[in-house]
């Protein structure tokens, strides 16, 4: 009974941590020569983490699909 609580348990914590991986990228960069810093946006279904890839969250916009992040 222990073994299957505890291979419950890690099962149930492995499905909860893989949510976050998917993300559609939609490659909006602006490139010109004044622009200091560039922003990327990413859909999310649920609502985006604070840090993704290396970039910090700077905006969000609900759509009828999920969210979609702005990073920089």
């Amino acid at each position: 009974m222990k073994k299957f609580v505890l291979a419950t348990l890690v099962l149930l914590i492995g499905i909860g941590g893989a949510q976050v991986g998917h993300a559609q990228t939609a490659n909006v960069i602006e490139n010109q020569n004044n622009v200091r810093a560039q922003f990327k946006k990413y859909e999310f279904k649920s609502y985006p983490p604070s840090k993704y890839a290396g970039m910090t969250l700077i905006k969000v916009q609900k759509t009828s699909g999920g969210y979609i992040g702005w990073y920089v």
